[in-house]
């Protein structure tokens, strides 16, 4: 045994194998995406090596029929404004969107318009959001479409070539009980 680097055990909830279906991963993704609206913070993170499908599962892509399949990003997005319809007058809600590109230690908002100065973006924890990008520009949004066109400008900003870049999208929802005036905050990355 190696004495140096102590042997380490993780555990999964799930593992999928490359071929299963966006729909199947949403499917068990849902109930969790859902708990944002309870004022949990959820995290669906996509990991693989180059070119082994994590855009095409998180961002969808095109089917054989032509018709647009939608990732877990859309699809979790889709879900959260439906729910939030569906909640009726007695809870109101705000949701913000941010969206930032990992590339090696640089941090990059890609809500700025293209050639804007950065500003020094710092990793902090905040009492009422938790762990956010202090600095990180935030977009009040009210429909999934919205969101769906802020993603789409903010994937033409993207670096292309060169390192490899990481995309952290999060959605911050707000919800106010109108009777109550009690407010939780959940938020899905």
């Amino acid at each position: 045994a190696d004495t140096r680097r102590p042997t380490r055990r993780f555990e999964f909830n799930q593992v999928y194998h490359p071929g299963v279906d966006t729909a199947k991963l949403f499917a068990d993704v849902e109930p969790m995406v859902a708990q944002t609206l309870d004022g949990f913070n959820v995290c669906v993170l996509v990991y693989g090596p180059s070119r082994s499908g994590k855009t095409h599962t998180l961002c969808g892509a095109a089917n054989p029929n032509g018709a647009a399949e939608p990732g877990l990003l859309q699809a979790s997005v889709s879900s959260l404004f439906d729910r939030v319809a569906g909640a009726g007058e007695a809870k109101q809600h705000e949701a913000f969107l941010s969206v930032l590109e990992i590339v090696g230690e640089t941090l990059r908002d890609l809500q700025l318009e293209a050639g804007a100065a950065q500003p020094p973006l710092e990793i902090v924890r905040d009492p009422t959001y938790g762990m956010l990008v202090q600095n990180l520009s935030t977009s009040l949004v009210h429909t999934a479409s919205h969101v769906r066109s802020l993603l789409a400008q903010a994937d033409e900003r993207r670096e292309r070539g060169g390192a490899p870049s990481h995309l952290v999208c999060s959605l911050s929802v707000r919800i106010v009980d109108t009777e109550s005036g009690e407010a939780i905050v959940g938020k899905m990355t």
